[in-house]
């Protein structure tokens, strides 16, 4: 009995889709920010294509302490039914040549002002359901002002290459939120980063 062999050809992201993405932004000074309020938000509307996303890394930062230790906590939750966008903010430039990995590719099929990022404030919520349970989170303990001593950024990254290869796929109205999980503390001022990559494909 003969056992045929298959032969994998390596295909560079984006190369199999309609492109290939990435984009990163920071936040402004956040300050006072209440538990689970959105500080980032990323909404998919074509209703012929999907996103996947295959890497996310997602990280706080004290710029100016708290008054007082405390915990420090942010997670990111996939939004469905996502059928009115969030607000406020700062909307991100995608337009053109933006977020591209190779300049050959058509503009990324996300809408204008549908990537969102806070400011000093936070977004205001449009209407979306959240899955109970985020797929990133990370926690941390800060210093009180006191202290004197500089807090190490909280961070964690998602990448579907330690996912089995698996990444988020987005439908139209769905989408990626990250909140804010414990509220800040009187005083201090915190900057949200987040970089995030993603192809577009057909829908399957």
């Amino acid at each position: 009995m003969a056992f045929l062999g298959s032969v994998v050809t390596p295909v560079a992201p984006g190369q199999s889709g309609l492109g290939a993405y990435r984009i990163a932004a920071y936040s402004g000074l956040t300050t006072g920010v209440a538990a689970a309020a959105p500080l980032f938000s990323l909404r998919w509307t074509d209703t012929t294509n999907i996103c996947a996303i295959n890497y996310l890394k997602i990280s706080m930062q004290t710029v100016t302490a708290f008054t007082a230790a405390q915990r420090l906590a942010f997670s990111a939750k996939i939004a469905r039914s996502f059928t009115a966008a969030d607000t406020g903010g700062s909307s991100l430039t995608l337009a053109t040549n933006n977020c591209k990995l190779r300049t050959a590719n058509a503009s990324t099929l996300f809408a204008a002002a549908s990537i969102l990022m806070a400011t000093t404030g936070t977004l205001t919520a449009g209407t979306r359901t959240l899955d109970s349970n985020p797929i990133l989170t990370q926690q941390g303990s800060v210093y009180a002002a006191a202290t004197a001593l500089p807090d190490p950024p909280i961070q964690n990254i998602f990448d579907a290459s330690g996912n089995n290869g698996n990444p988020i796929v987005l439908v139209a109205n769905e989408g990626l939120v990250i909140l804010n999980d414990v509220l800040q503390g009187a005083a201090g001022t915190v900057v949200l980063s987040v970089d995030i990559g993603w192809s577009e494909h057909a829908a399957y």
